[in-house]
């Protein structure tokens, strides 16, 4: 049996921006919508009388991702970690504005390929956690569904 390995993408960015940063003042992973969470468009035909369906085809209408992690603020006094933490809550707001145009998410899969996708915030859920520190989730929608792989991994 070949080693199975998660579906997850490192590396992860956002319009360019790192959204996996090194010191994990911000850590979000794609939970949702990698593999999974595509909603299709198309209808069968029924005929009236006639037993089952003709079956019709199916086309990927949109991709639901979500994602969620940490954000904490970093700095050597509970001063300088409040800032930050605040800073980078504003930062995360501006980044995932739900007025804005849609981004391109980007990221390395275990195949060492590149993944993206281009995809529109839908909303934001922050959960506070310890001062200074909160979990989040962002529900965000792709209308080009398919992501995007460059590269072979090898």
């Amino acid at each position: 049996m070949a080693n199975s390995l998660p579906a997850v993408l490192t590396s992860l960015t956002f319009k360019a921006v790192d959204i996996q940063r090194s010191n994990l003042s911000l850590h979000l992973d794609v939970i949702q919508g990698l593999n999974d969470g595509l909603d299709v468009r198309g209808e069968d035909t029924v005929i009236p009388s006639a037993s089952g369906r003709i079956a019709r085809n199916r086309k990927g209408d949109v991709r639901h991702i979500l994602l969620a992690g940490i954000l904490q603020g970093v700095g050597s006094t509970e001063a300088v970690r409040l800032g930050s933490w605040q800073d980078l809550r504003d930062e995360v707001e501006a980044l995932f504005d739900p007025t804005d145009a849609p981004g391109t998410i980007v990221g390395k899969a275990n195949d060492g390929s590149w993944r993206s996708i281009t995809a529109r915030t839908t909303t934001i859920v922050w959960n506070p956690g310890a001062f200074g520190m909160d979990q989040l989730s962002i529900a965000m929608d792709s209308v080009d569904p398919d992501w995007l792989k460059t590269g072979d991994g090898s």
